[in-house]
């Protein structure tokens, strides 16, 4: 069976241990429904983890003992950044749930010339679908979100990461292509255009930059699935 997850700022180096963490608490006893007895996993976001048993829940607390502890294997050898430019506030949190389960390790949103949403969602949220995220899809960490930043920031920040990046476009090297005569990297930056697409000196800052320019075949997708299929492929 399927244990529940969970990645918690709570001390479990000991062989039984409590939360304090009152969000968390709610989720076990009033969303989940779990009962002294039943198991779980609890990870310190750092890919230790420890498989544990309820022994005393309620409202207020929640009491565990450690079965056993692991290291979590689950993490791709890939560490990929997405940068993705802002969209409207339930697209990105999509492209930050689905980004974060295709596996990576940090979430950048930048404002690109034909970005019409220019704040991004509350980060409060962002991080809670995030953490969700990682949690559900048995991750050992979870992403780094940041602030947003200009597109020319974004340009800058990915060209000093000494990472192979993925500036998915249209007029780009379709994928399969690329692939055949590229190895994979150990770090990937992959930029994602907003609604409207990048526009002409977008690209050619990406192409000055010796960016990777890669399309993910001929017909459009929407900026949210794009992000999603794009992660997977450019860290995979």
């Amino acid at each position: 069976m399927k244990l529940h997850r969970f990645i918690i700022e709570d001390d479990f180096s000991k062989d039984s241990f409590s939360f304090t963490d009152t969000k968390l608490i709610h989720q076990l006893y009033a969303v989940l429904h779990l009962k002294a007895g039943e198991e779980c996993i609890v990870s310190d976001g750092s890919r230790n983890e420890a498989r544990c048993r309820i022994t005393a829940i309620s409202q207020n607390a929640c009491v565990c003992d450690v079965i056993d502890r692991s290291y979590n294997t689950n993490e791709n050898e890939v560490y990929g950044a997405l940068y993705c430019s802002l969209l409207k506030k339930e697209h990105f949190e999509v492209v930050a749930q689905k980004a974060t389960e295709a596996g990576v390790c940090e979430i950048i949103p930048i404002i690109s010339r034909r970005t019409v949403k220019l704040s991004a969602p509350p980060m409060e949220r962002l991080h809670a679908i995030i953490k969700e995220a990682a949690e559900q899809s048995g991750r050992g960490v979870i992403p780094a979100l940041c602030d947003a930043i200009p597109f020319d920031v974004a340009i800058r920040r990915a060209s000093d990461s000494h990472s192979m990046t993925f500036f998915y476009h249209m007029e780009g090297t379709p994928f399969v292509e690329w692939k055949k005569q590229n190895i994979a990297p150990k770090k990937a930056n992959i930029f994602i255009g907003p609604e409207g697409g990048w526009d002409e000196y977008e690209l050619n800052e990406a192409r000055r930059n010796n960016f990777s320019v890669i399309s993910l075949g001929r017909t459009i997708f929407r900026a949210e699935t794009a992000a999603i299929i794009g992660s997977y492929l450019a860290i995979h």
